[in-house]
């Protein structure tokens, strides 16, 4: 804590100073490669960024994760080259600073970056991206078509996991893109409880007549299985969830 403390202040009084030393720290343990962050963490000097850098290479995820942070206070867009590595890093902090070094610098393909990081595993991550996404749409008209097409597209992709397939339902929602509709029926008996039931929600959302009947068939089904095999915990709140909205659906398309 003492060393910490120390090189932080110093490298607050002394940019110059503080980067030389971060030089030789960078090269020690992994409690030393922490102190060069602390060192280089109010840098403004070309050396002490390019340091920076390659602590954000960093083999521990620590570092890694430390060094991302302090460079998206001091000098983001140098994260922009080292996003391809950023979004699919194992420390879910650097998955995070990735997400705002692109809230800065939105491009096409740090959209579709997004897309994929809203199949990411950790909760936190999706959500961060999605919201992102759905920003970027409503400010951003260059890109708000891309990010709904993308986000249509995965309803109807067989190799999309289940939490891109939720994540891409709420951010539909969200958008309020009503085209995607129809690829809703096929996920209403989706093996997650997170899909079926976020699916059900957004027909519900922007009810079409012209899927009222397919939507009707399922909705039966669905509340015939409820009726023959049900069950408690998660899975029955699911179900339940599920045919509230597909009910609504059936009374908003008068069916």
């Amino acid at each position: 804590v003492n060393r910490h403390s120390a090189a932080r202040a110093l490298g607050a009084l002394d940019h110059k100073t503080a980067t030389i030393t971060a030089e030789r720290y960078a090269k020690g343990n992994i409690a030393d490669r922490l102190l060069a962050c602390a060192l280089l963490r109010q840098c403004v000097s070309e050396p002490g960024i390019a340091s920076l850098g390659k602590l954000c290479d960093d083999n521990s995820d620590a570092v890694a994760s430390r060094a991302w942070k302090t460079m998206l206070e001091r000098d983001p867009e140098q994260l922009v080259e080292k996003l391809d590595v950023g979004v699919r890093h194992r420390d879910s902090n650097v998955r995070f600073a990735a997400i705002q070094a692109i809230d800065l610098f939105p491009t096409e393909d740090s959209c579709r970056k997004l897309h994929v990081l809203m199949g990411d595993v950790h909760i936190g991550v999706r959500n961060s991206a999605r919201r992102s996404l759905a920003v970027f749409a409503g400010t951003r008209p260059d890109l708000s078509e891309l990010i709904s097409r993308n986000a249509g597209m995965t309803l109807s992709d067989p190799d999309a996991d289940w939490q891109q397939l939720e994540q891409s339902l709420v951010l539909l929602g969200q958008l309020r893109e009503r085209q995607w509709q129809n690829k809703c029926l096929p996920l209403l008996e989706h093996d997650r409880p997170e899909v079926l039931v976020t699916a059900a929600w957004l027909l519900h959302l922007m009810p079409q007549r012209d899927i009222a009947e397919q939507a009707g068939q399922t909705t039966l089904r669905r509340h015939k299985l409820y009726q023959e095999t049900p069950s408690s915990g998660p899975q029955g709140v699911a179900r339940a969830l599920q045919l509230t909205f597909l009910f609504q659906h059936a009374g908003f398309t008068e069916l």
